[in-house]
């Protein structure tokens, strides 16, 4: 019987995480970074192994990367949080660390769009510069750059949208609503990260991801209210009035609901890019928008 490779998860109770997981288990042995076991087991298969840890506590990742075969990036601080730095560009130190001493060689970095704005908040800054650590590494690693990632259960922007636009009588928009993105659902995303997994001629390369076709943040709304059969009425507040309500809130709140990261992510869009080039290269096809959206909206 041959014995699985075993592939760590950082940020395995995500989004993301919590999806590729399920995908990963079908030709891995799936080991779980995770901060809190109660909240992995209920949300992760129960065939994941769990071990306790966190991207600033350096021992805690040495003994996660130990033994495995490749690793997944994904956690990440996304709110510009106080300590976003230390977790997010000191995170990446410390598991390039841990890697090189276990002997780990392949890892899936996953960033964001965030990171080539023109623009960037303390979200897109620190996600850029962890980039760079894994580039100067040295070890075997292929960086995802998605646009806005979207599926069932989203709790970021798509869920937070789809939640408005089903309850609501209007929903907020920053902004004048052009910028543009190019929403990639969950499963394709996942489905790239396994393929990156498998083939070996994506190491080394920095990859854009996302779905077929451009869409702007109205369109977003609008492509939910079609899926939800609604027409939504949106309401635009002024880019300028909202990072001032952003850097208000960021003064009293170490969480609040609205950031200069979401702002500047909401009026700013990421330089064209070849999207389509990984799910080419690795034989795969994303969705369409609409698709996507009634496959999340099931």
């Amino acid at each position: 019987m041959t014995t699985r490779k075993t592939a760590l998860i950082t940020g395995a109770t995500g989004f993301i995480g919590r999806r590729l997981a399920v995908v990963l288990a079908d030709q891995y042995a799936v080991r779980g970074l995770v901060r809190h076991f109660a909240r992995a087991k209920e949300v992760l298969p129960s065939a994941v192994e769990l071990v306790r840890g966190d991207l600033t506590d350096a021992a805690s990742l040495k003994a996660a990367v130990a033994g495995a075969d490749a690793v997944v990036h994904l956690a990440a601080l996304k709110g510009d949080e106080p300590d976003i730095v230390a977790v997010n560009v000191g995170g990446a130190h410390n598991l390039v660390a841990a890697c090189k001493a276990a002997g780990v060689k392949r890892v899936i970095n996953v960033g964001t769009q965030a990171a080539r704005l023109p623009r960037r908040g303390a979200y897109g800054d620190t996600k850029a510069q962890a980039d760079a650590v894994f580039a100067a590494s040295g070890l075997e690693v292929t960086t995802l750059l998605p646009s806005v990632v979207y599926g069932p259960e989203d709790p970021g922007v798509f869920g937070k949208l789809v939640r408005l636009t089903a309850t609501a009588p209007f929903v907020p928009v920053i902004g004048d609503g052009t910028a543009r993105y190019r929403p990639v659902h969950l499963d394709d995303v996942c489905a790239v990260i396994a393929g990156c997994l498998r083939d070996p001629k994506t190491v080394g390369k920095t990859y854009a991801v996302g779905g077929p076709q451009t869409v702007t943040y109205d369109g977003l709304i609008e492509g939910i209210g079609a899926g939800l059969g609604r027409n939504p009425f949106k309401v635009h507040l002024p880019a300028p009035a909202a990072m001032l309500i952003a850097r208000a809130l960021a003064a009293v709140m170490a969480s609040p609901p609205l950031t200069v990261s979401n702002v500047i992510g909401a009026v700013h869009s990421a330089p064209d890019a070849d999207y389509d080039a990984v799910f080419t290269e690795l034989g795969l096809k994303a969705r369409s928008f609409p698709q996507g959206i009634k496959d999340s909206l099931a």
